[in-house]
């Protein structure tokens, strides 16, 4: 998936224990804050709740087109 690969690369992850975070935001193999993450994408000029958004949206189309498939005998 090449949704705003020009600011991010996107790891999908399990998340079994489901009391963490949705999200984990990380530059050069270290953790970044939520805020340290929104300051990065913004100086892209970007707004990383709108990437989210869209990563969300697209994750639900690719679940939803996965579900489709396997419905087919």
């Amino acid at each position: 998936m090449h949704l705003n690969a020009d600011i991010c690369q996107w790891i999908l992850a399990p998340r079994f224990d489901k009391s963490l975070i949705e999200f984990q935001y990380s530059l050069a193999g270290k953790v970044l804050s939520h805020d340290k993450a929104v300051k990065f994408v913004a100086s892209f000029d970007q707004q990383l709740d709108v990437i989210e958004a869209q990563f969300e949206d697209k994750l639900t189309q690719l679940i939803n087109q996965y579900i489709a498939r396997k419905a087919v005998p």
